[in-house]
């Protein structure tokens, strides 16, 4: 009922595929970061891709990598395709795990808004 209410009131809101993904969102935006967008879609050669959470103007993407979400072989296999072809175009993925500290997260994600952010205009 919550999330149904949330998406009502919130335009663009999306719970997320986990837990993980919410957590890194909220501290995300507690240390005063911008929220990223969630569920962002990003196409590459004519592929769709969907990234837990982005900010698309540094290019940087967010991924919460549960343990069981990726243990089968075609999510193992999708998973690699997606985070090189994002390399290729100019993203940074960032990975993080059930394991990743709420420092840990906010210091790295700060660290490549910065230095991705920071890029000449084209």
């Amino acid at each position: 009922m919550v999330h149904s209410l949330l998406a009502a009131r919130l335009p663009g809101y999306d719970p997320g595929d986990s837990d993980l993904e919410t957590r890194v969102l909220s501290w995300l935006t507690g240390a005063g970061l911008p929220p990223p967008r969630q569920q962002y879609r990003v196409r590459i050669k004519g592929k769709t891709y969907k990234l837990d959470l982005a900010y698309p103007d540094e290019l940087v993407d967010i991924e919460g990598d549960g343990f069981d979400t990726h243990r089968t072989r075609t999510a193992f296999d999708e998973d690699r395709e997606r985070a090189n072809a994002l390399s290729i175009a100019g993203w940074l993925v960032l990975r993080f795990t059930s394991r990743s500290t709420q420092d840990e997260v906010v210091t790295q994600v700060m660290a490549a808004r910065d230095r991705f952010g920071q890029r000449p205009a084209a």
